[in-house]
Protein backbone atom coordinates (compact mmCIF):
# COMPACT_ATOMS: atom_id res chain seq x y z
CA UNK A 1 0.00 0.00 0.00
CA UNK A 2 2.70 2.25 1.01
CA UNK A 3 4.71 1.46 -2.07
CA UNK A 4 1.72 2.32 -4.49
CA UNK A 5 1.56 5.64 -2.52
CA UNK A 6 4.67 6.37 -3.23
CA UNK A 7 4.13 5.74 -7.25
CA UNK A 8 1.25 8.06 -7.13
CA UNK A 9 3.38 11.12 -5.25
CA UNK A 10 6.09 10.48 -7.34
CA UNK A 11 4.61 10.43 -10.83
CA UNK A 12 2.88 13.99 -9.57
CA UNK A 13 6.44 15.26 -8.85
CA UNK A 14 7.55 14.11 -11.66
CA UNK A 15 4.30 15.93 -13.60
CA UNK A 16 5.37 19.19 -11.59
CA UNK A 17 9.15 18.56 -12.08
CA UNK A 18 8.32 18.60 -15.99
CA UNK A 19 5.94 21.07 -15.96
CA UNK A 20 8.55 23.72 -14.70
CA UNK A 21 10.93 22.83 -17.36
CA UNK A 22 11.35 24.14 -21.23
CA UNK A 23 11.78 26.23 -23.85
CA UNK A 24 8.85 28.68 -22.91
CA UNK A 25 9.40 28.31 -19.07
CA UNK A 26 9.25 31.24 -16.47
CA UNK A 27 9.34 32.58 -13.53
CA UNK A 28 5.62 32.94 -13.59
CA UNK A 29 4.70 29.54 -14.86
CA UNK A 30 7.01 27.82 -12.55
CA UNK A 31 5.19 30.07 -9.48
CA UNK A 32 1.77 29.16 -10.79
CA UNK A 33 2.87 25.33 -11.52
CA UNK A 34 4.25 25.58 -7.72
CA UNK A 35 1.22 27.07 -6.45
CA UNK A 36 -1.18 24.64 -7.73
CA UNK A 37 0.83 21.66 -6.93
CA UNK A 38 0.91 22.90 -2.92
CA UNK A 39 -3.28 23.67 -3.50
CA UNK A 40 -3.47 20.03 -4.61
CA UNK A 41 -1.37 18.76 -1.40
CA UNK A 42 -3.86 20.47 0.68
CA UNK A 43 -7.03 19.16 -1.46
CA UNK A 44 -5.53 15.61 -1.02
CA UNK A 45 -5.07 16.01 2.94
CA UNK A 46 -8.45 17.12 3.26
CA UNK A 47 -9.82 13.49 1.00
CA UNK A 48 -7.71 11.64 2.53
CA UNK A 49 -8.56 12.72 6.18
CA UNK A 50 -12.15 11.46 5.29
CA UNK A 51 -10.47 8.02 3.70
CA UNK A 52 -11.20 9.15 -0.33
CA UNK A 53 -8.04 8.52 -2.01
CA UNK A 54 -9.37 8.72 -5.70
CA UNK A 55 -7.25 10.54 -6.83
CA UNK A 56 -3.81 7.99 -6.16
CA UNK A 57 -4.41 6.13 -9.16
CA UNK A 58 -2.10 2.96 -8.08
CA UNK A 59 -3.18 2.87 -4.45
CA UNK A 60 -6.93 2.41 -5.21
CA UNK A 61 -6.50 -1.50 -6.63
CA UNK A 62 -3.99 -2.19 -3.72
CA UNK A 63 -6.88 -1.48 -1.46
CA UNK A 64 -9.38 -3.48 -3.72
CA UNK A 65 -7.01 -6.14 -3.55
CA UNK A 66 -6.84 -5.96 0.22
CA UNK A 67 -10.79 -5.89 0.73
CA UNK A 68 -11.09 -2.40 1.85
CA UNK A 69 -12.93 -1.22 -1.14
CA UNK A 70 -11.29 2.00 -1.71
CA UNK A 71 -11.65 3.13 2.10
CA UNK A 72 -8.16 3.78 3.46
CA UNK A 73 -7.40 1.79 6.82
CA UNK A 74 -6.73 4.34 9.54
CA UNK A 75 -3.18 3.21 9.85
CA UNK A 76 -2.20 4.42 5.93
CA UNK A 77 -4.72 7.40 6.56
CA UNK A 78 -1.94 8.81 9.40
CA UNK A 79 0.76 8.14 7.34
CA UNK A 80 -0.23 9.24 4.13
CA UNK A 81 -1.51 12.51 5.75
CA UNK A 82 2.05 12.92 7.83
CA UNK A 83 3.85 12.71 4.26
CA UNK A 84 1.43 14.84 2.68
CA UNK A 85 1.86 17.51 5.69
CA UNK A 86 5.73 16.85 5.69
CA UNK A 87 6.05 17.68 1.75
CA UNK A 88 4.06 20.90 1.90
CA UNK A 89 6.22 21.82 4.97
CA UNK A 90 9.26 21.01 3.11
CA UNK A 91 8.31 23.35 -0.30
CA UNK A 92 7.19 25.78 1.73
CA UNK A 93 10.37 26.24 3.54
CA UNK A 94 12.24 25.78 0.80
CA UNK A 95 9.80 28.24 -1.45
CA UNK A 96 9.22 30.98 1.22
CA UNK A 97 9.06 33.65 -1.06
CA UNK A 98 6.60 32.89 -3.19
CA UNK A 99 3.33 34.31 -2.92
CA UNK A 100 -0.14 35.11 -4.97
CA UNK A 101 -0.30 38.39 -5.94
CA UNK A 102 4.20 38.64 -6.79
CA UNK A 103 3.87 39.02 -9.98
CA UNK A 104 0.45 40.24 -10.66
CA UNK A 105 2.01 43.81 -12.27
CA UNK A 106 3.65 41.06 -15.17
CA UNK A 107 0.51 38.82 -15.49
CA UNK A 108 -1.69 41.63 -16.52
CA UNK A 109 -1.01 44.97 -15.62
CA UNK A 110 -4.02 46.29 -17.23
CA UNK A 111 -6.28 44.94 -14.27
CA UNK A 112 -3.88 45.72 -11.57
CA UNK A 113 -5.34 48.77 -9.00
CA UNK A 114 -2.45 51.59 -9.12
CA UNK A 115 -2.00 51.66 -5.38
CA UNK A 116 -0.35 48.36 -5.63
CA UNK A 117 2.38 49.74 -8.11
CA UNK A 118 5.58 51.65 -5.79
CA UNK A 119 5.20 55.76 -5.95
CA UNK A 120 8.05 55.99 -7.99
CA UNK A 121 6.66 53.92 -10.72
CA UNK A 122 3.16 54.65 -10.42
CA UNK A 123 2.71 57.53 -13.59
CA UNK A 124 4.50 55.52 -16.34
CA UNK A 125 2.31 52.60 -15.34
CA UNK A 126 -0.56 54.43 -15.38
CA UNK A 127 0.78 55.25 -18.67
CA UNK A 128 0.71 52.08 -20.16
CA UNK A 129 -2.33 51.21 -18.35
CA UNK A 130 -4.38 53.38 -20.66
CA UNK A 131 -2.31 52.41 -24.02
CA UNK A 132 -4.54 50.66 -26.20
CA UNK A 133 -2.11 49.62 -28.52
CA UNK A 134 0.16 48.01 -25.52
CA UNK A 135 -3.26 46.44 -24.36
CA UNK A 136 -4.19 44.81 -27.86
CA UNK A 137 -0.37 43.67 -27.68
CA UNK A 138 -0.59 42.28 -24.56
CA UNK A 139 -3.96 40.44 -25.54
CA UNK A 140 -2.25 39.16 -28.50
CA UNK A 141 1.31 37.68 -27.13
CA UNK A 142 2.48 35.75 -24.77
CA UNK A 143 3.94 37.27 -21.44
CA UNK A 144 7.59 36.64 -22.65
CA UNK A 145 6.96 38.06 -26.20
CA UNK A 146 5.28 41.28 -24.13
Amino acid sequence: MCLAYLVDIFEQLNKLNLQMQGRNTNIIKFVDSLGAFMSKLENWKRKVNTKNVDMFEKLIPILDICGEDKMLPQFGKNEILQHLTALKNEFSRYFPELGDDEFDLVRNPFKLPVKRVPDDCQDEFLELKTDLEARDMFDEKSIAEF
